[in-house]
């Protein structure tokens, strides 16, 4: 057996398939069954019993092989499979048929009844799928979301999603999209590369550089599945769950406010947004003002506890988050400073105080924005009352 990815049968002594897996090694996973049978329980120990043969399909990565075995068993419907996945509910990839920005989703046995889209699977590995799908939306970029934003999220900020949502992608160009997809998970890659590489060149030739970029990443992504798949898994940033981002906002010191905006699973969760009118500070300084902010924040031991802390400003910001976070709320939070650069050529810097858990700066300054436009919002409700109440 290769040392590659892909999909191995067991075979009978009548040449029957009864039992079929996937391994990103195939030599290495098989050994497995064949080391020590007797410490791998009553069903490995039949199985094993019963390999008269044994066959395999090389495939170029993981995912393809993930993909692979889910419509071999699908198709051959091996009866240790079978028998297997009366042991454990697997996980199937749906695709709804009847939106026009159809949507991809994770479902179980039960729920395939229940919403008219097209499936996918079932597939062994529930952690695997995720993952691939994950990686997927790279090349992809599809919605996963239940009901339409009214505003693009951070996967269209990430190039993760076209942004439906806000008219960033026409229903045909997601379409096209979706079916790229399908044809993908039916294993007709080599047919799909050929398809990018005859856009890219149209593209190329018509001078849209722009697409023609677009489509090349995408097909280097695609001949290149393997190499790319080991290396985003390496250095993949995972995005922490619970994002919580402050900003202060005052004119002169007057009527001085500050914003904390969350963000959970990247989402914007509008409902556990907080305000805070400035009590304490008197004088014009955005760091004290800070500090009251998170002091007053981290007494709500109620609130969920974040997994990131954003702040808005550079260095003296990030000193005065870490005294009251990390050293008198004793919280191990990670945290990080967004100065914004000072005209149109300097940009944006980031400083970290913790564990860097996040540095995707497009992400952070998105985020940042959101909570500079909440603080502003709430800042300018203040002037106006207080306008009235003068006049």
């Amino acid at each position: 057996l290769p040392q590659k990815p892909g999909v191995y049968f067991f075979k009978d002594s009548d040449g029957k398939i009864f039992y079929i897996g996937k391994a990103q090694n195939l030599k290495k996973r098989v050994y497995t069954y064949f080391q020590s049978p007797k410490d791998l329980g009553t069903k490995l120990e039949k199985i094993i019993k019963q390999v008269a043969k044994i066959e395999h399909i090389v495939t170029d990565s993981d995912i393809e092989a993930l993909l692979l075995e889910a419509e071999l068993v699908k198709k051959y419907q091996p009866k240790y499979n079978v028998r297997l996945k009366d042991d454990k509910s697997y996980l199937y990839l749906g695709i709804t048929k009847k939106e026009d920005f159809p949507r991809v989703f994770f479902a179980r046995k039960g729920d395939l009844e229940k919403v008219d889209a097209v499936f996918f699977g079932p597939y062994t590995s529930a952690d695997s799928l995720r993952k691939a799908v994950r990686f997927l939306r790279r090349i992809f970029p599809i919605r996963t979301c239940k009901k339409l934003p009214k505003k693009v999220c951070l996967w269209y900020h990430i190039s993760r999603c076209g942004g439906p949502c806000e008219g960033k992608i026409s229903k045909n160009g997601y379409g096209k999209i979706i079916k790229e997809l399908v044809q993908f998970l039916k294993g007709k890659k080599k047919s799909l590369e050929k398809n990018l590489e005859k856009e890219m060149k149209k593209a190329a030739e018509k001078k849209d550089f722009e697409k023609a970029a677009v489509l090349r990443d995408r097909l280097f992504a695609l001949k290149h599945l393997d190499k790319v798949w080991m290396a985003t898994s390496e250095l993949k940033e995972k995005i922490p769950k619970r994002i919580e981002c402050y900003d202060i906002s005052n004119i002169m010191g007057n009527e001085a406010t500050g914003s904390m905006v969350v963000f959970v699973d990247s989402q914007a969760d509008k409902n556990q947004y907080r305000r805070f009118k400035i009590k304490t500070v008197k004088k014009i300084s955005d760091t004290e003002m800070l500090a009251e902010v998170l002091k007053r924040r981290f007494k709500h031991q109620e609130w969920p506890s974040p997994n990131l802390i954003v702040v808005d400003g550079g260095v003296g910001q990030l000193n005065i988050a870490r005294k009251i976070v990390l050293e008198k709320s004793n919280l191990n939070i990670p945290i990080v400073a967004i100065a914004k650069g000072r005209g149109q050529k300097e940009k944006d810097r980031l400083f970290f105080a913790g564990k860097k858990v996040l540095q995707n700066k497009r992400l952070i300054q998105r985020i940042r924005d959101e909570a500079h436009r909440f603080a502003i919002k709430y800042h300018r409700l203040l002037r106006s009352k207080k306008i009235l109440e003068d006049f």
